[in-house]
């Protein structure tokens, strides 16, 4: 395509082309000076000088709006120009002149915006009998040809054709749904032009399928796949009600990511009454609707029932009367389980339940025996998770936070997470929730994550309304074991082995259902009691542990409703009265260690 820019001299235009020579004279005012493109690096200047009475035409030019500089002069009577030299992008200004006897005389002059290689005009695609017809101007002239890109979705561009010069169209006989993009480039050897885009969008409705529904005590999760999405990524997960066909108007769950052909993934129902029928379905929607998978029908499977094995009292004088204190050897499982616990009524206002961090490692006889308290201490247990002097777990000591609930977490990803923490306000009140590092960004369930699954991140309404925890001391720690008299978490896995509902993603060594180390655990009861647990494993003192769900069964045996598992393992232990004894066996063979603690101390 060709482009011409005409600009007149100031003096009067002739219509006169170059004439039979005259007598020379005075030199003669060209006129119709015009530029046209004719080649790649090439414009040619066409004017009219009438007569000839001059001696030669001089053609000057200026790049930019710089100084003009002298191209040629030309015989008398040749009225064209060719400049070869056009060979970057910008303003070229041209001026024409005669002379006569040295004596120049008035000139035309013109310009032209040149562009080595032009982008193409207009692209557009549209959808034909033929396939979809990608068509485009042509704005160059000697280009070598084009080149078009195209991509699906979201993936790269890619070279798709080269084509001949001068040509203004392709189609595309491949398309089907999806988001289809186009690039259109002229090309000359290895410059490119500018690229002309079009993109063309075409959907179907999506399809999905239901996988077996898997059952527990906490929940029904539903594995289900995208087996088509119709042309984009699309919004899928389940649904549920106690009738036949569910819909998305019923209770919802939607999975946090877009879902593509092919993608597998789940759903989990929560909340769910137990000894009642659910019907699941899983459903896919996009631009073009919603479908729904066959419907499955399932029940929980039956809360495993407390423990409530024979305790033993065991007294100390020191205790008020509403501290009490206890022990038992049992079997859990089939399994010696060495366990203690004290409960403590905190309404009366003579005992004050600390949670302090240590300005260093310390034991807990240690801490009691450094007069940390300045009180006296009827109870000392380990507190929340640490690594070297560094405290994972939250830890508010009336009312002043010493340390940050850790809000993040790398597995096979990095997680932004939620943890358990256990309170009381300054009246002793107790409540479990769940925080993202502080106090005022807790919640009342957790944020839905599992190992191989996909970021979320907490807000304002998610994963539930955000509050800010009005209590006095707290302390840090993971899972919640019991929340609303029920175990929250089970053991059931993805298809890549992951725990789908260990939502404060607690490492192998402390979550499974075989892992038994030794335990430490707080909770409140329904009375407004506080319960503090220890249970010995990994053989000492003949104990073989439990597991997580065990330890809730035990908490919920004693009158737990809530309840939050602290940091076990080696750094189980308890101590009591002000001479610090530890009355259960370490795994360790002594006290470890570690960074927070628990403990029951006169008001």
């Amino acid at each position: 395509m060709k482009r011409i820019i005409l600009i007149l001299s100031a003096t009067a235009v002739l219509s006169c082309a170059c004439s039979q020579k005259q007598e020379k004279t005075e030199p003669v005012i060209p006129s119709d000076l015009t530029i046209e493109r004719t080649g790649l690096n090439i414009l040619r200047l066409l004017w009219t000088a009438e007569g000839e009475s001059y001696d030669v035409t001089a053609v000057e030019r200026s790049f930019e709006g710089g100084g003009y500089e002298l191209l040629t002069e030309l015989p008398t009577g040749v009225c064209v120009y060719q400049d070869r030299t056009v060979t970057e992008d910008g303003n070229y200004s041209y001026r024409v002149y005669t002379v006569s006897g040295g004596v120049p005389g008035e000139f035309a002059e013109a310009s032209y915006y040149f562009e080595k290689l032009p982008a193409p005009a207009d692209c557009t695609c549209g959808m034909t009998s033929d396939g979809l017809l990608i068509s485009w101007t042509d704005c160059c002239v000697g280009e070598e040809g084009y080149i078009v890109e195209r991509k699906y979705r979201d993936g790269d561009f890619e070279t798709w054709k080269y084509l001949d010069a001068d040509t203004e169209q392709v189609t595309d006989g491949t398309v089907t749904t999806g988001t289809y993009g186009y690039r259109v480039m002229a090309y000359s050897g290895t410059e490119r032009s500018e690229a002309a885009t079009c993109s063309y969008e075409a959907f179907s409705a999506p399809e999905v399928t239901a996988g077996t529904l898997q059952t527990s005590w906490y929940m029904l999760s539903l594995p289900f796949t995208v087996t088509e999405d119709g042309g984009r990524e699309c919004e899928a997960g389940i649904c549920w009600s106690e009738t036949s066909d569910p819909t998305v108007d019923d209770y919802v769950y939607t999975y946090p990511e877009p879902l593509s052909s092919g993608s597998a993934s789940f759903g989990n129902a929560v909340g769910l009454s137990q000894g009642k029928t659910y019907f699941l379905r899983a459903w896919a929607r996009n631009e073009s609707g919603i479908v729904y998978s066959d419907a499955v029908s399932g029940r929980m499977d039956a809360e495993p029932g407390p423990f409530t094995p024979q305790w033993s009292r065991v007294d100390y004088p020191e205790f008020p009367e509403n501290i009490e204190f206890y022990r038992t050897t049992t079997s859990v499982t089939g399994r010696n389980v060495n366990a203690w616990y004290l409960k403590a009524d905190l309404s009366a206002g003579n005992i004050e339940l600390r949670t302090v961090k240590a300005d260093a490692l310390t034991t807990p006889y240690d801490l009691v025996k450094s007069g940390f308290f300045d009180t006296e201490v009827y109870a000392i247990v380990n507190g929340g998770y640490f690594g070297g002097t560094q405290s994972y777990s939250y830890v508010l000591d009336r009312g002043v936070q010493k340390a940050a609930q850790i809000s993040s977490l790398t597995r096979t990803k990095s997680y932004a997470v939620t943890r358990g923490a256990f309170g009381v306000t300054e009246d002793g009140t107790a409540s479990v929730r769940w925080l993202y590092s502080t106090k005022n960004m807790a919640y009342t369930s957790p944020l839905p994550i599992y190992d191989g699954g996909p970021r979320l991140t907490p807000t304002e309404d998610f994963p539930s309304a955000r509050e800010d925890w009005d209590v006095w001391s707290a302390i840090g720690g993971a899972p919640v074991i019991l929340y609303d008299g029920k175990l929250c978490f089970d053991y059931l896995t993805t298809p890549s082995g992951y725990y789908k509902s260990n939502y404060e993603l607690l490492q192998s060594d402390i979550f499974g259902p075989s892992v038994r180390p030794p335990r430490t655990a707080i909770g409140r009861t329904a009375n407004g009691e506080i319960i503090i647990m220890t249970v010995d494993g990994r053989g000492a003192g003949g104990s073989q542990g439990v597991t997580l769900d065990e330890l809730a069964r035990l908490m919920k045996g004693v009158g737990c409703t809530e309840a939050l598992n602290l940091d076990g393992g080696g750094s189980t232990a308890l101590c009591v009265t002000d001479d610090a004894v530890l009355v259960n066996s370490p795994s360790d063979g002594s006290e470890r260690r570690v960074l927070s603690f628990v403990a029951l101390v006169a008001k």
